[in-house]
Formats: C-alpha cells, structure tokens, sequence
C-alpha cells in the first residue's frame, strides 16, 4: 500500500511494496502525471530493462554451472557470488 504524496509532491520516507501494476498507477497513470510527455516512455523502458535482467541472470547461472569442471564447492561459490 502506497501512502498519499505530501503537500511538496513527494512520499513520506519509508519502504513500500508495490507490484508492477501498482507501480504504474502510482507513477505512470495517476491524474498527478496525466500531463508528462515523457513518464510512459520512461516506463517502458524501465519495464523492456527488467523484463531482459529477470531472463538473462538465470541463463548465466546455469551456463556457469553447467560448464564448470571443478568440485562442487567451486562451482556453489561462484553461484553464490553470481547472484
């Protein structure tokens, strides 16, 4: 759950969970933003660079694994250092 914007436009400090679909409501489709001509192109770039990193990192994970030929322990470590 998102708090309401302050009186200077800004959230109070803090940590919020919100999924994607929360997220643009709240900063892309909300009527305080209707005017920008840039935040949805902002945004879909933000979504097209998370969209990439979620599938490119597991990919990575399991290349790395898959061609190590050390002990396990090594292959585990550099797994962890991965991530």
């Amino acid at each position: 759950m998102l708090p309401d914007f302050n009186d200077r436009g800004y959230l109070p400090p803090g940590r919020y969970r919100l999924t994607i679909t929360q997220s643009a409501e709240a900063f892309v489709h909300a009527e305080l933003f209707q005017a920008s001509t840039t935040r949805s192109h902002v945004w879909q770039g933000l979504q097209e660079y998370l969209y990439q990193f979620i599938h490119l990192v597991p990919h990575q994970a399991t290349f790395a694994l898959s061609t190590i030929s050390r002990s396990r322990s090594s292959a585990a470590c550099l797994f962890r250092q991965m991530m």
